[in-house]
């Protein structure tokens, strides 16, 4: 005896893993939609068209003398240091390793 489904019938799919138990695609929809939002966040980014919002603060350390740029380790939050010389060299450090140079 064999089924044979109605003309049109929407007929349920059961997957199952490699240990024959059905595996559960309920959340299936919202995997689309996913995937549909991260088609459009990528389009954006390689357009250009993609916004986004930075938050937080980085504190701006400004002196004349190289010596005055603190260690690292005295650093607790993103800091950039700027020395005033003609140049306007620049370094960053978020205090969990050392100055990188901007």
């Amino acid at each position: 005896m064999s089924y044979k489904p109605k003309k049109g019938a929407i007929q349920p799919i059961v997957l199952y893993d490699q240990d024959n138990k059905a595996i559960d695609v309920s959340g299936i929809e919202e995997l689309s939609s996913v995937k549909a939002e991260l088609q459009a966040i990528k389009a954006n980014q390689l357009s250009g068209n993609q916004k986004v919002t930075l938050s937080g603060t980085i504190a701006t350390l400004y002196s004349m003398n190289f010596a005055d740029r603190p260690l690292y380790t005295e650093i607790t939050e993103p800091t950039v240091f700027v020395l005033m010389n003609s140049a306007m060299d620049m370094w960053w450090t978020d205090g969990s390793a050392d100055w990188v140079v901007i």
